[in-house]
């Protein structure tokens, strides 16, 4: 668990997930009970040259949103978001379109890794 950090105004929440470290290739795993689309995703502490998989069992794509101050900053290409400057970089995705029970965040191994925060209560559910 962490403490809230705030980058580029996006802020994530205390007890906030962090994901990856330098030269270790690491995921996270998120199974649904029920269906789900719509979901939330803030993150700050990014790196240039980490790159972040997001997948999910539905196959659809990832949105960037655009509350973030940073945006020329992240690049999202083919469910992959990757980051380019020299300060730490924060962002909000948005996992949607079709609707899935499984979604899985993998880093890279490069940089030192990110924390992120998931929003269900902006999520719908069957």
């Amino acid at each position: 668990t962490y403490t809230s950090t705030s980058q580029c105004n996006v802020t994530t929440m205390n007890n906030s997930v962090w994901l990856g470290q330098s030269n270790v290739l690491s995921s996270i795993t998120i199974r649904f009970s029920r269906p789900v689309t719509n979901v939330g995703i803030a993150f700050t502490s990014a790196d240039a040259g980490e790159v972040f998989t997001v997948t999910t069992n539905g196959k659809q794509p990832i949105q960037l949103k655009s509350s973030s101050s940073c945006e020329n900053q992240i690049n999202v290409t083919n469910n992959k978001v990757s980051f380019t400057g020299s300060n730490k970089v924060g962002g909000n995705l948005a996992i949607g379109g079709v609707w899935f029970t499984e979604l899985k965040l993998e880093q890279n191994g490069q940089g030192g890794g990110s924390l992120f925060g998931f929003c269900l209560n902006n999520s719908d559910a069957l």
